[in-house]
């Protein structure tokens, strides 16, 4: 079975080459390259989560057409997978086995989070550090943050313009959110993806942050294990 990972925002495939290492013997962790970042870093920038999805698409529907998938995404990530399930229903191309949804709320509250994209470059910054995942010294150094910066924001003002949709089918696979207890989302919000699918869910604290992936490999490992192996 496949795993398609989705980025979170800023983010690019290669966070995700920990975790496919640590699965490689269960499972094929393939990390979706997004434009304007990473492999891709040439490529534009998205304007809207409808472009990024459009794009997601057409880039990974060859790697579903066997239907032995599941896919997994990281906030913004977990967003662009809800998305994308809902692009590969209307293309009519098999659907995931399985949905892992990771540190972001149900997509009906996504509108009403506080709005940080229009921050000044310092208030931006200092709420990227404060969420966790990007060291301090990335964020002082010029020339990085020169690259960083532009990505970040993009993303942020693209997500923070999603608007939700309320569909008429519910997603018809088993959904995991995972989340880490020291994060500031409501446990609440995140509980109420269970309304979002008519099959399985789960959900999964973990000791850390808003970015508890890298020290949390094991435990993801075995849950992970555990949830596809009867599929």
């Amino acid at each position: 079975m496949k795993l398609l990972c989705l980025p979170c925002a800023g983010g690019s495939e290669s966070m995700y080459f920990k975790l496919k290492r640590k699965l490689k013997d269960i499972i094929e962790v393939v990390p979706v390259k997004l434009s304007g970042r990473g492999y891709r870093i040439i490529d534009p920038l998205y304007n809207s989560i409808e472009e990024a999805v459009g794009d997601i698409f057409e880039n990974i529907k060859d790697t579903i057409l066997d239907g032995n998938y599941a896919i997994f995404g990281h906030s913004m990530g977990s967003l662009l997978t809800y998305e994308l399930y809902y692009k590969i229903v209307e293309n009519n191309f098999p659907t995931p086995k399985y949905l892992f949804l990771s540190s972001v709320e149900e997509p009906e509250f996504i509108p009403r989070r506080n709005k940080i994209a229009q921050f000044d470059d310092y208030e931006f910054v200092q709420h990227v550090y404060e969420m966790g995942g990007t060291p301090k010294i990335v964020l002082e150094n010029k020339k990085i943050l020169d690259v960083f910066l532009p990505i970040m924001r993009s993303d942020f003002k693209m997500f923070e313009a999603y608007q939700y949709k309320k569909r008429k089918e519910k997603i018809n696979c088993d959904i995991a959110v995972f989340y880490g207890k020291q994060d500031t989302i409501e446990v609440a919000n995140l509980e109420r993806w269970e309304n979002y699918t008519n099959k399985n869910f789960t959900i999964k604290g973990f000791e850390g942050n808003h970015f508890y992936l890298d020290s949390n490999l094991d435990n993801l490992h075995d849950i992970i294990k555990n949830l596809l192996v009867n599929i």
